[in-house]
């Protein structure tokens, strides 16, 4: 009987699984040239005012990691003595104010109150 290969690499142990890159998590990468005092005062004029820029909201902190969107919670409090995540809860709703929830927290933090 002829020996047919199964079409999977040897030493693969699940036939079409992809690599496992265990280096990097997360979609999204460090903004080089982010600047939280920047990124607040945008976030600032997106919520003042009649209306709110949902657009820029989504611009800024979707374009942040994890890491450069903590400082802003910070620099936020600072600058104008409020709170981001209270500010933009009560300019936003829906999926969105769930999703900026998370985003202004240690990662681990927004993991336990996310869960």
């Amino acid at each position: 009987m002829p020996d047919y290969d199964s079409g999977a690499p040897s030493g693969s142990s699940a036939p079409g699984a992809p690599p496992i890159n265990r280096g990097y998590r997360g979609s999204i990468k460090d903004y080089l040239g982010a600047d939280p005092l920047r990124d607040v005062e945008v976030l600032r004029k997106a919520m003042k005012g009649f209306g709110t820029d949902e657009n820029a909201i989504i611009e800024v902190l979707g374009s942040r990691s994890n890491k450069q969107r903590v400082p802003m919670v910070a620099a936020y409090k600072t600058t104008y003595g409020k709170d981001l995540i209270h500010d933009l809860k009560s300019e936003i709703s829906g999926n969105l104010e769930s999703l900026v929830h998370g985003a202004g927290h240690a990662e681990n933090s927004c993991t336990v109150r996310c869960i």
